[in-house]
């Protein structure tokens, strides 16, 4: 895993980068292909502390795709997002990294966890970044909405074909849905994985700045607003109602719950049943997602 490198590869990292040494580093989270730490530089006229990403083998052109992004989302008035401080290759390493400027550890999450701001009204606040997001006069779709319907159906169609028959029989209609995309779909650039950690906001007034694009891609609007009331656990009718009060947009709320179902589906596949991790998280949204969201 590339979390056991810890120290000495963020060192490295710094030296190569930045021309200076790390003085500390506190990792902040890790996968087996990637890591990402909050690190104290010793030459503070460059800065006071820094984010930097770590990304191993197969796993590195997330480095210059979310590089991209955040270029492309640099001024929007909505919310901020970090800078590129720098970003490339380690030496002598099967590594890159990216340096983004360290806008603070105050998230969503912690307002919420602090009683600072209620459940309802964070999830309203995600729904109007997803707007902001979608609605961003400087970015649009790469691909067409041809092409982006096409992938969405072939991964749909790769889930489908893994299912145990006991949850296969219970969600097919949906994915036979999604699988027959309807010619409503609005096509945006996504987030991809909008949750109330990927928000920080600086002080009570300040712009909100996302984090963590490397989820990000072109797909129906819908797309991300389920992909959020998953990984928010937003997925009893209130909360539903909350994230979407905050979301402009026109909307399907077909398309929106067979793609909750998709979402619920990929998540417990990939973490619970291939990862073992998350089991029980997983398996209670899974439970509620076929109680609530399966519909013929």
């Amino acid at each position: 895993m590339i979390a056991l490198a810890g120290r000495f590869i963020v060192d490295a990292a710094c030296r190569a980068l930045l021309g200076a040494p790390a003085v500390r580093a506190n990792q902040l989270s890790a996968t087996p292909s990637t890591a990402v730490y909050r690190v104290i530089l010793t030459n503070r006229q460059i800065h006071d502390s820094v984010i930097i990403k770590v990304y191993a083998g197969r796993a590195q052109w997330k480095a210059s795709k979310e590089h991209l992004i955040l270029a492309e989302r640099s001024g929007c008035p909505a919310f901020g997002v970090p800078d590129v401080v720098a970003s490339g290759p380690i030496p002598r390493h099967d590594l890159t990294a990216l340096v983004l400027t360290d806008i603070g550890p105050h998230t969503l999450h912690q307002t919420i966890s602090d009683g600072v701001r209620s459940r309802r009204d964070a999830l309203r606040l995600l729904g109007q970044l997803l707007n902001a997001f979608h609605h961003d006069p400087g970015r649009r779709a790469d691909r067409t909405r041809t092409q982006i319907v096409t992938q969405l159906a072939l991964d749909v169609r790769k889930l489908r074909d893994r299912l145990p028959e006991e949850v296969l029989w219970r969600v097919r209609p949906s994915l036979d849905r999604l699988c027959r995309p309807a010619a409503q779909q609005n096509v945006v650039s996504c987030h991809g994985d909008l949750h109330f950690g990927n928000v920080v906001l600086r002080t009570a007034n300040a712009l909100p700045h996302l984090i963590d694009f490397e989820q990000a891609t072109d797909a129906p609007a819908e797309y991300d607003l389920a992909q959020t009331a998953v990984t928010t656990d937003a997925l009893a009718p209130d909360d539903l109602a909350s994230l979407m009060t905050g979301y402009l947009g026109p909307t399907s709320r077909g398309l929106l719950t067979d793609l909750i179902v998709f979402h619920t589906l990929r998540g417990w596949w990939w973490a619970a049943r291939q990862e073992d991790r998350d089991v029980a998280l997983w398996q209670d949204r899974l439970i509620q997602v076929l109680d609530h969201y399966t519909r013929p």
